[in-house]
């Protein structure tokens, strides 16, 4: 990944490094593939653990994850919310197929392979990039860039189960920026820790927040050391006070 969209991160001061995610019809070269079976929502951990790989049909474990990313199907007792329900993610399998029916999801046929990697050694151009954060003031910090040049709102939109599909298929359709609030599936593999947001972004909107994390001020000016004279002088200035 260009050098100046890591270093634009940097600045959030991250506790985790982002992931990169590419998804293709054809075989990834030069990136090797994952050599054991895993989670679609355990890809974020996973490539931050042992760095760039794949992953297709066959290496996923989730086949519920398997669905979201276009490899395949799944059994007529998830999409009649039947195993869902059981799993109590949601009261009743009606409630299930709603959260069925919502589902942002890679068309089958639209992909066979995965990439993953850690932002600072991704060799590809993603579709997707996932941010973890720790603290609210990090997701501020990464919104207000998503937001800063535009004035766009933020939008969140998740399930309590099938979140990799909120992670994933969900910037990769529509293009927009994505706050997800961690799915029952996410911590019942440790895909991710229980004090973390999800932000996930597509490609389409990577470069605008890049360019806006190198202009604008980590700190508010207001929240500066002396931020609070500067704020009198300010409001005097425009005749507030």
């Amino acid at each position: 990944m260009e050098k100046d969209v890591v270093e634009a991160f940097g600045l959030l001061e991250l506790e985790r490094v982002p992931v990169a995610f590419k998804f293709s019809l054809e075989k990834p070269s030069g990136i090797k593939r994952l050599d054991e079976k895993v989670v679609a929502c355990g890809m974020v951990k996973k490539a931050r653990e042992v760095g760039p790989f794949y992953s297709d049909n066959d290496g996923q474990k989730c086949m519920a994850g398997r669905f979201v990313l276009g490899f395949g199907d799944v059994p007529d007792v998830f999409e009649s919310g039947e195993y869902g329900a059981a799993l109590k993610y949601a009261k009743t399998p009606k409630a299930m197929q709603r959260i069925y029916r919502k589902l942002p999801k890679i068309e089958k046929g639209h992909a066979s392979y995965v990439c993953a990697a850690p932002l600072d050694k991704a060799e590809f151009e993603p579709d997707v990039v996932v941010v973890t954060c720790n603290t609210t003031w990090k997701a501020f910090n990464l919104l207000r860039a998503y937001s800063y040049d535009s004035g766009k709102t933020w939008k969140g939109e998740s399930t309590p189960a099938l979140g990799c599909a909120w992670m994933f298929s969900y910037p990769y359709i529509t293009g927009e920026v994505n706050v997800v609030i961690p799915s029952g599936g996410m911590f019942n593999n440790n895909a991710i820790d229980r004090d973390e947001l999800i932000i996930a972004i597509p490609l389409d909107e990577l470069y605008g927040i890049v360019r806006n994390l190198k202009e604008m001020p980590m700190v508010l000016p207001a929240q500066a050391p002396g931020g609070e004279e500067w704020k009198r002088k300010l409001r005097k200035d425009l005749g507030i006070d």
